[in-house]
C-alpha cells in the first residue's frame, strides 16, 4: 500500500530507526537491517531532518530484500535496474506525491551530479547513494552544500537537506578514512562531528541511512576477536552463500574469485571457507584442519598467501605470476606469500592447480 507524506507519523524522531523486513512467506538466508541517524544527532544536537522524509527514505531501503541486494549492488551505475533505481522506485511507491529527479547536475558545466533530488513544496533534499568501499564522501558533502546554495539562490525560503544511503557492514578503504577500520556508516557518523563545525552550514541537516546484513545464514559462525582492529570472521562448511560475500564486501566479488571458489569446492572434499570482511580476504582449509590458503581481494588483483615453501617463489614466477613476499605472520612462518594475480589473468589453470596443492595434502 502506498503512502503519502501526510500519512506518515509526525512523531518519528528517534536517534536510530530500524526498519525490519516483512515476512515474505519464504526462507531467507539473511535479514537486512536499516538504521538512520542525522549529522546533528551524531554530534549530540537535535535533528532537523524532516521526520516524514526520514521515514520514507528508511522504508525505501528496507524494502530491498536480502536475496536481491547482491545483484542490485553488482549492476553498473548506468544500468537502469541497479540499486539506485530500486531505491527511487521504492520511494515513488511509498510517496507518489514527491517530486524526484535523478542525476541532476549540481554545478553545470562542472560534471557533478546528485544521485537523486527530492522536492516538496518547501523542501529540497540531495541524496547520495553509495555502495562500495572507495566512496568520496567529502565530495558528496560538497555537492550537497553546492546544491543547497543553488536552491536558495532560486528560492530563498526553501529548506535544504542532504541524505546518504550507505552500507553498515563494509570496510571503507584506509586512504579514505585515514587509517580506521570503519564501515561507510561508521565513518560518516564520525565525520558528522566535523561537518557540524561548519557555520553557517548551507544544509540544515544531513541524514545517514545505513543498510546491511545483520544476521548470517543458519550454520554460519561469526567470531569477533577482541584485538585492536575488532575483526569479524565468518566461517562455513563449504562455500559461504554468495549473498553473504556480496553484502559483507560491499558488492559482488570479481568474477575471478567467483570462478576460483567454485573450482576449489568442486575439487576439494570437506572444504571450509571463511571471510574476514575487514581484512577483505577469504581463507580455506580442509575440515578439521588449519588454514592453508588466504586470498586477498584488492582493487585490481588477488594477492595469495599459500602454505607452500617460500623458496618456490622462483617456480611460481616462471608460471607467469608476480611474487612479492610479504612480512606478515604467514611469511614469517615460511609460507609462500605475495602472489599477485590480476583479475584478467590468462593463467587460471595454473592458479587453481597451485591453490589446490596444500588442500590435497
Amino acid at each position: 500500500m502506498s503512502i503519502t507524506l501526510n500519512q506518515v507519523a509526525d512523531s518519528v524522531s528517534v536517534r536510530k530507526l530500524r526498519v525490519p523486513l516483512q515476512p515474505s512467506g519464504r526462507e531467507t538466508l539473511v535479514s537486512l537491517s536499516v538504521v538512520s541517524v542525522s549529522v546533528r544527532e551524531a554530534a549530540g544536537i537535535g535533528s532537523r531532518f524532516p521526520p516524514r522524509l526520514r521515514e520514507v527514505l528508511s522504508q525505501a531501503v528496507g524494502r530491498v530484500s536480502p536475496e536481491e541486494l547482491p545483484g542490485l549492488l553488482a549492476k553498473h551505475e548506468a544500468d537502469p535496474a541497479n540499486f539506485d533505481a530500486r531505491i527511487e522506485q521504492n520511494i515513488r511507491e511509498l510517496a507518489p506525491s514527491l517530486v524526484m529527479a535523478k542525476n541532476e547536475p549540481v554545478s553545470p558545466p562542472g560534471g557533478f551530479n546528485s544521485d537523486l533530488v527530492i522536492r516538496t513544496a518547501d523542501t529540497a533534499v540531495c541524496v547520495e547513494i553509495e555502495k562500495g568501499h572507495l566512496s568520496r564522501f567529502e565530495l558528496d558533502i560538497l555537492k550537497m552544500l553546492a546544491f543547497a546554495t543553488r536552491c536558495k539562490s532560486e528560492r530563498p525560503a526553501v529548506r535544504c537537506f542532504g541524505a546518504f544511503i550507505v552500507p553498515t557492514d563494509n570496510v571503507v578503504a584506509r586512504h579514505v578514512t585515514g587509517g580506521g577500520r570503519e564501515s561507510s556508516y561508521e565513518y560518516l557518523t564520525r565525520l558528522s562531528r566535523l561537518v557540524v563545525k561548519i557555520a553557517p552550514l548551507a544544509v540544515e541537516d544531513i541524514l545517514l541511512v545505513g543498510y546491511g546484513v545483520s544476521n548470517p545464514a543458519p550454520g554460519l559462525r561469526t567470531q569477533r576477536k577482541r584485538g585492536a582492529r575488532g575483526e569479524s570472521v565468518i566461517r562455513s562448511d563449504g562455500l559461504l552463500p554468495g549473498e553473504v560475500l556480496a553484502t559483507r564486501l560491499g558488492g559482488c566479488p570479481p568474477e575471478l574469485i567467483v570462478w576460483l571458489r567454485k573450482r576449489l569446492a568442486a575439487t576439494c572434499q570437506g572444504l571450509q571457507e571463511k571471510l574476514n570482511p575487514r581484512g577483505r580476504y577469504l581463507g580455506y582449509a580442509r575440515r578439521g584442519r588449519s588454514d592453508v590458503l588466504y586470498v586477498y581481494l584488492q582493487r585490481q588483483r588477488l594477492v595469495i598467501d599459500i602454505r607452500l615453501p617460500a623458496d618456490r617463489a622462483g617456480q611460481v614466477r616462471r608460471l607467469g605470476f608476480d611474487v612479492r613476499p610479504r612480512l606478515n605472520y604467514q611469511g614469517r612462518a615460511g609460507w609462500l606469500t605475495g602472489i599477485r594475480v590480476p583479475y584478467g589473468t590468462q593463467k587460471r589453470g595454473a592458479l587453481v592447480d597451485l591453490a589446490l596443492e596444500p588442500l590435497r595434502d
